[in-house]
Parts: C-alpha cells; sequence; structure tokens
C-alpha cells in the first residue's frame, strides 16, 4: 500500500486523545499547513500539541505563526506549544511524530511541502508501544525548559 508521509502523519494526530511531540530540523509553511487543520482540531479536543525545534529559522518561524494563527481560530491555543532544544543538545536531525506515547511516525522526512506531500522519497516506520516512550525520553533529555 502506498501512503504518504503526510497521509500517516495525520492519521496519528487524528487518533491522538492526549499528546502529540513533534520534531524536525526543517519545516516550513506548506509542510505544516498540510497538518494545520488536524493539529488545531486535536486541540480542540484537548490534545497537548508541542512542536520541538532544534534552531531558530525564518522558515520555520513564519510557519509555526501561521499555526498559531490556525489553532487561534479553529482550536485551543493553551493546547500549543513550541520548545527549542538545549544550546549544548547536538544537532538534532531526527524526524519523529509522537502519539499519546503509544505510537509514533520516525522517518526521513522533514515537515517541508516536499517532505510530506510526496514530492520526495521518503522512508519512515510506525512505532507502537514501549518503545515510543523511549523516544520521548530521548526528546525529554535535549529539550530547553
Amino acid at each position: 500500500m502506498r501512503r504518504t508521509t503526510g497521509e500517516t502523519l495525520i492519521q496519528l494526530v487524528v487518533q491522538a486523545t492526549q499528546t502529540l511531540r513533534l520534531a524536525a530540523p526543517f519545516i516550513d509553511a506548506p509542510g505544516l499547513s498540510f497538518m494545520a487543520e488536524a493539529l488545531a482540531a486535536a486541540t480542540t479536543r484537548g490534545v497537548r500539541l508541542e512542536i520541538l525545534l532544534p534552531t531558530r529559522s525564518t522558515s520555520a518561524d513564519d510557519a509555526l505563526d501561521n499555526l498559531a494563527a490556525t489553532i487561534a481560530a479553529e482550536g485551543r491555543s493553551s493546547n500549543f506549544s513550541v520548545s527549542r532544544l538545549r544550546d549544548d543538545a547536538p544537532w538534532a536531525h531526527l524526524k519523529v511524530l509522537t502519539s499519546d506515547s503509544q505510537a509514533a511516525y520516525i522517518g526521513s522526512a522533514n515537515v517541508t511541502g516536499a517532505g510530506i506531500g510526496g514530492r520526495n522519497l521518503e522512508l519512515g516506520v510506525l512505532v507502537r508501544g514501549e518503545p515510543v516512550i523511549v523516544v520521548e525520553r530521548v526528546l525529554d533529555v535535549y529539550r530547553s525548559f
């Protein structure tokens, strides 16, 4: 079965009931806008959404501003946060979305139009169960509080 990375990510967003954690080194407006309505709807359902960025990026900042506006209009802003990595953290080249600490996409796709829209050839795996908690612990170790 052929499915784009974006479709896989949307599936994880739609099934979430408690938490979503998204980490990617590159995010742009076309990529994040692909997921914006589903992410806003998740915050309305009470899902806490955290996006973890390794660096400051104009394209990521613009995309996050657009997402914040969508969530303000269609979701619940109090359930949305952006975190940065600690200054002493290694370069985070990971691309991961966790859902309720129970399922995760781990793969090669950045949250860009090409990465999740199907133009790039990407490879990712869906992980379920206890290994997802290990992934989240890695995110926690390097998150700046």
